[in-house]
């Protein structure tokens, strides 16, 4: 006699689609898988066919492609909806984890790909996300003291290059002949000073016209605070600044959005320049 999965299906016809869903996962075909189980009555889904559904619709995009969050979204509301019925299936936490994390919530995925691993501590991808997403809650909740060996530890990671000087500067440059010099220091170990200046060379006759420039520019916008820097040689600098209090300490986030601020700025500020002052920039100042 065969068993009834439902009143329109058989368990013979569910095995078989299950197999089939397998082989579709191992092709990558998650769009077939997808539409194949969409296609079952939502009376007539099993656990495994929503779980299923479930990994599809989180596999079938790239975490940066348009929509996939929404699939994400989806991933997870599907995994809910059979909550009770997985609270012993190691792979069940493993595939909500999965979503959540690449729905940017760190903390919430590490409380699934936890139990987890509770379940099965040798399913190595949940081993994987789980390492992620401590970092990625470290990140945006760990104070630390701020120093410029943290700075050039994300100047590391972003292949930009730098130079660690013996009076505890860390000096660096960003754009072409109309980019900026960028220096940065700690300053009484409670400010973390973000310097740049623009890089063309400004003739003394200059001197009132881009004077009146940076104050234009401090009256317009908030940061970075602007204003000309005469040198020994006779040589002058328009330059921005920002000073970050770190005094308490700093996340590695706001370490990231502080510097990423400044460096946008700057850049808007030397292109601000370079377009009202166009013949200043044929000249290149060394770094």
């Amino acid at each position: 006699m065969q068993k009834v999965l439902s009143g329109r299906g058989t368990m013979n016809n569910h095995e078989e689609l299950i197999a089939r869903v397998h082989g579709w996962h191992e092709e990558n075909e998650h769009q077939k898988i997808i539409n194949a189980l969409e296609s079952v009555p939502e009376d007539e889904r099993t656990y495994d066919v929503i779980c299923l559904l479930a990994r599809a619709y989180s596999n079938v995009g790239q975490p940066t492609d348009k929509g996939q969050q929404a699939n994400y979204e989806k991933a997870t509301e599907l995994l809910k909806s059979v909550e009770t019925d997985g609270l012993t299936d190691p792979l069940w936490y493993m595939r909500m984890g999965y979503a959540l994390f690449y729905l940017d919530r760190p903390a919430e995925a590490l409380t699934y790909l936890n139990q987890c691993l509770a379940l099965d501590s040798s399913n190595d991808l949940a081993l994987e996300l789980k390492a992620t997403a401590e970092k990625n809650v470290e990140r945006v909740t760990m104070v630390k003291p701020m120093s410029l060996e943290r700075l050039a530890a994300y100047f590391d990671t972003h292949k930009w290059t730098y130079e660690l000087t013996k009076d505890n500067r860390l000096n660096s440059g960003f754009g072409s002949n109309n980019g900026f010099i960028f220096r940065s220091h700690m300053a009484d170990d409670v400010d973390w000073a973000l310097w740049g200046t623009w890089k063309p060379d400004i003739p003394i006759e200059k001197r009132r016209a881009v004077l009146d420039a940076c104050n234009e520019w401090n009256n317009s916008t908030r940061r970075p605070k602007t204003y000309i820097q005469i040198q020994d040689n006779g040589d002058l600098w328009a330059s921005g600044e920002t000073y970050v209090y770190v005094g308490a300490g700093i996340t590695d986030q706001h370490l990231e959005l502080n510097l990423r601020l400044f460096l946008m700025t700057m850049m808007d500020f030397t292109k601000f320049l370079t377009d009202r002052f166009p013949e200043l920039v044929a000249e290149k100042r060394s770094e």
